[in-house]
């Protein structure tokens, strides 16, 4: 497996953790977005299946 195969989910697993351990219902749609992302879905995916505009998450994803 490449470097930066494992770097990518190495992160992904960082994310996760966040997640899961957030209690803030706001931080946690937030994280839930960007480890979502950072699994190869698009912002459309994360968008609906988390029921944020596609420009919300998009904005989320560029923070």
């Amino acid at each position: 497996m490449s470097e930066k195969r494992n770097s990518e989910l190495s992160e992904a697993s960082r994310l996760e953790g966040l997640y899961r351990k957030a209690r803030d219902p706001v931080l946690r749609t937030h994280l839930l977005m960007v480890w979502r992302l950072s699994l190869g879905e698009s912002t459309r995916e994360v968008a609906h299946a988390v029921g944020y505009s596609h420009k919300w998450t998009k904005e989320i994803a560029r923070r």
